[in-house]
């Protein structure tokens, strides 16, 4: 027998081996999942228990304080994902489930094994049904966060005499906040701020009616205000300001012509103290 011979043996029963290996791997794979397979009627049982747990949920009284919105306020929020968000529903999961097993996260800080318990779903089916719907929040973005014009001068400052004129350029607020994050322990350091636990520095800037016009997350929890601002006036989606307008910032922040700060060493905010009778003010 030649090598060549030996060579197509060996190619022949390393071939065979690994059929074999395959049908073995597919039997047990098999087993497995007809063993987890549910019945119709189980199916049926958990449809019917999630659609009660939905309607306590939305009509008995308790969804301002199980999933931190009011019922007014969770019906309008699937309306909105629904029509300019894209969210749809699946063949077993409708929008409202999903947007409650997403305030139910996002709201109480719940984990997916705990929220999959509770609505009798799979992890990986709460999973995906997270990441749908902040897909479809994230769409909203052009439709909610939209930078000033400048272009009329806010009802908050026009309609008091303290705020107008003075304030009639000023077009908002700008201010950093820190956000608690988990993060792989080698990148912690570079997290862990003047907090003492790992977060990311977010940037917000709002208008008067409490409503937010731009928004920068990602920094590390280390670096400051003034640079994540350097930073938000220079990238490509960059914070915009309308000519001659400017934001009101805090001491943290540098004044600019678009940035106005307090001045140095003033007092703006006072405290009052209730003096008991007898008791003299120091």
């Amino acid at each position: 027998m030649t090598s060549q011979d030996d060579d197509g043996e060996k190619r022949r029963r390393l071939v065979v081996t690994l059929m074999f290996m395959a049908i073995v791997i597919h039997r047990r794979l098999s087993k497995k999942n007809n063993h987890n397979l549910l019945s119709k009627e189980e199916l049926l049982k958990r449809q019917l228990e999630r659609e009660r747990l939905l309607h306590k949920l939305i009509k008995g009284g308790k969804c301002r304080e199980l999933i931190c919105v009011s019922e007014q306020a969770f019906r309008k929020l699937c309306t909105i994902l629904r029509r300019d968000g894209g969210l749809r529903p699946t063949q077993r999961m409708s929008v409202e489930e999903h947007v409650a097993r997403f305030q139910h996260i996002v709201g109480n800080d719940m984990r997916n094994t705990m929220v999959s318990f509770i609505y009798g779903r799979a992890k990986s089916t709460t999973s995906r049904c997270f990441h749908r719907v902040l897909h479809a929040v994230v769409a909203l973005e052009s439709y909610y966060i939209q930078q000033p014009k400048g272009d009329v001068v806010p009802k908050e400052i026009q309609e008091k005499k303290r705020f107008y004129p003075y304030f009639k350029n000023c077009v908002g607020a700008i201010d950093g906040t820190h956000v608690r994050v988990k993060v792989p322990n080698r990148d912690a350091p570079r997290y862990r701020g003047r907090k003492g636990y790992p977060t990311i520095n977010v940037l917000a800037a709002c208008s008067f009616d409490l409503k937010f016009t731009y928004v920068l997350t990602g920094w590390e929890g280390t670096a400051s205000d003034s640079r994540i601002v350097k930073d938000a006036l220079k990238r490509d989606d960059k914070l915009l300001f309308p000519r001659g307008r400017y934001c009101l910032v805090d001491a943290g922040l540098p004044h600019t012509i678009e940035l106005m700060t307090p001045y140095r060493g003033v007092r703006y905010h006072f405290v009052t103290t209730r003096l008991r009778p007898g008791s003299s003010k120091t």
